[in-house]
């Protein structure tokens, strides 16, 4: 995992409430910045975990559990124009934090590529 955390399928489903967004766009928003998305990273999660059993098939009779829960509990996929209308539209203490998050994540990465011997840097995503 890109930064040693996770976020957890919630107990109670998200609230969808279009005037506060906060709960749905920052779990994404934190469940990107985890890398948990990718089937591989789930894997590494503990065995006991929600998104660890929705994402990563138990054995060959069982497939995974992702398409149920994004809607009941994650109230569907987060679409980039809600992502986008959250961060930029104040005042909302949350999606400032979430600002600050990405900025952290973005200063996190530039540290580990300078230390990283070259062998070891990550593909350079295209754009």
């Amino acid at each position: 995992m890109p930064f040693r955390f996770y976020v957890e399928v919630p107990t109670a489903p998200l609230d969808l409430n279009p005037a506060r967004p906060q709960r749905h766009s920052g779990w994404w928003l934190l469940a990107f910045l985890s890398g948990q998305l990718d089937p591989d990273v789930a894997g590494l999660l503990p065995d006991d975990s929600a998104w660890r059993r929705a994402v990563v098939p138990v054995d060959e009779d069982t497939e995974a559990q992702v398409p149920l829960l994004i809607p009941d509990a994650l109230g569907g996929q987060l679409a980039a124009d809600a992502l986008v209308a959250w961060l930029t539209r104040p005042p909302d203490m949350a999606g400032e934090c979430a600002w600050q998050c990405l900025q952290r994540a973005r200063q996190a990465w530039a540290a580990r590529l300078h230390a990283a011997p070259p062998d070891d840097l990550p593909a350079a995503s295209a754009s």
